[in-house]
């Protein structure tokens, strides 16, 4: 009679350990399913920063090389403007070059969207009216 309850005790013992087992394992796949969308949502997050951030340091390193661009193209032309021509002459057309340049970078800056399309207002004003008043004088 003991020996019945003994493997009576055995058998439930191992059902019941069956039993937790199959509920730890089905807490453990809830768990790592919870993680990986955790992770995935993480990962997801991290990627479209550093897109944004590639994306801004970008702008500024196109900004800074139109600048560079426009800079030595106007100490180009600012040289040779002044070597070929009458001081009143070559005083229009530099003008008229800086308005050019303005609005060349009013335009770079739009298109890249370097910076809010309100604080191009005063470089496209400043470039048309230096163009402006190289053609009127």
């Amino acid at each position: 009679m003991v020996e019945y309850h003994r493997i009576r005790a055995d058998i439930t013992l191992h059902r019941e350990a069956t039993d937790i087992r199959a509920r730890l394992d089905e807490a453990t796949a809830q768990v790592a399913g919870t993680l990986q969308e955790q992770l995935e949502k993480t990962v997801a997050d991290v990627e479209e920063r550093a897109r944004a951030e590639i994306g801004k340091v970008r702008s500024e390193t196109l900004g800074t090389l139109g600048l560079l661009a426009a800079v030595i193209a106007f100490i180009v032309t600012t040289t040779q403007i002044a070597d070929r021509q009458p001081v009143n002459e070559a005083l229009r057309l530099l003008t008229g070059c800086a308005g050019m340049l303005s609005l060349v970078f009013t335009a770079f800056g739009a298109v890249f969207a370097v910076v809010r399309p309100t604080r191009l207002i005063l470089p496209a004003v400043l470039g048309g009216g230096l163009l402006l008043a190289a053609f009127l004088t």
